[in-house]
This record gives C-alpha cells, sequence and structure tokens, in this order.
C-alpha cells in the first residue's frame, strides 16, 4: 500500500512528492447521528450512534516559476487524484504524526479543489482525504453466523406435519384438492 507522507512542510503521495507550497493540514471528525423528526417540532430529535469517518484537508499554493507554471502543477496533482488501484481509489497509509495522535491510519483521495484570482499567478489547492476504515472481522464473522443461522432455519424440517395430514408419505399420492 502507499504511503501519504506529510513532514516538515513537504508531502508525497505514494512516491510522488507534491511540488506545492504547503499551508496548512487539517483533520476533523464528527459525531454521527439518529435522527428522528416528529410532525409536531420544528427541529428533529437526535441520539448520537457514533463517529463519521474523519476528513483530512490539505491546502498548498501552486506557484509559477522558470521550471513550471502554476496550472502543469495543478495537472500533475489531478493526475494523481483520478489515480486508481483495482478500478477504485487509492487507499494510502498515513506516515504523520498529527493524523496518528488523532487515529487516522488510512486515507483515500476523496476530493480536489482548486481556485485561482486575478491577483497573481499562484493557484491555491486542497487535497481532501477521507478516512479508511477496515472492515471489521468480528462484524463479517457475526454477520455469516447470522446467514448460516437463517439458512439452516429455513431448511430444518417443519415441526408441525399435521398441516400436511392430507398426504400419505407412503404412496407419493395425495387425498385432498390439488
Amino acid at each position: 500500500m502507499a504511503l501519504l507522507t506529510i513532514n516538515d512542510g513537504i508531502v508525497t503521495l505514494g512516491s510522488t512528492l507534491i511540488d506545492a507550497v504547503l499551508i496548512s493540514c487539517n483533520l476533523s471528525t464528527s459525531v454521527r447521528y439518529d435522527a428522528a423528526t416528529k410532525d409536531s417540532r420544528s427541529s428533529s430529535v437526535k441520539r448520537p450512534i457514533g463517529f463519521n469517518d474523519s476528513e483530512i484537508t490539505i491546502e498548498f499554493a501552486l506557484l509559477t516559476d522558470n521550471i513550471k507554471s502554476c496550472y502543469t502543477r495543478l495537472s500533475a496533482i489531478n493526475k494523481l487524484f483520478k489515480a486508481r488501484e483495482n478500478g477504485v481509489a487509492k487507499v494510502y497509509n498515513i506516515n504523520n504524526r498529527h493524523l496518528f495522535a488523532r487515529g487516522v491510519r488510512s486515507v483515500f483521495f476523496d476530493k480536489i479543489t482548486s481556485s485561482e484570482s486575478n491577483t497573481d499567478d499562484t493557484i491555491k489547492v486542497v487535497l481532501t482525504f477521507t478516512e479508511h476504515t477496515q472492515a471489521d472481522h468480528n462484524l463479517e464473522n457475526k454477520g455469516a453466523k447470522l446467514l448460516s443461522d437463517m439458512i439452516s432455519t429455513i431448511s430444518a424440517p417443519l415441526e408441525n406435519v399435521d398441516m400436511f395430514s392430507d398426504i400419505n408419505p407412503n404412496s407419493g399420492s395425495t387425498s385432498g384438492a390439488v
């Protein structure tokens, strides 16, 4: 798995250096609610049920110099955003103490936003990453057990065979209407 590394103002995505000036790296997480509305109320009743996946935003300034324009740099970052692995967005392991302290271990590249103004030859880019959480093996095992329990219940012989009393098991014929 590739790494997202943010250290000392240098950001690499996989083996590619992001050729830009790092402005900020922000991490946000929010509470997930189960909300219900009542006809008599204008607001909803919220019950906290866990946490949403964290969102990491990294803001850069893309500059123009004698080597590359800000548009060339933007095009290179956009290619990283569109890179796929097995047809889906790449998952990156984290190499950053700030994100580690918040419990984020892996992310996928979720969104890219760019903007420019008419005052200079600079483009601001915000890269958004969303926390990637692996499926909990215990939950998968519980789901598989629930499915196997349902199948065994469906395929189990019926306990009340009186409802089939008009069928003679030895002759293979029925005494009632079909």
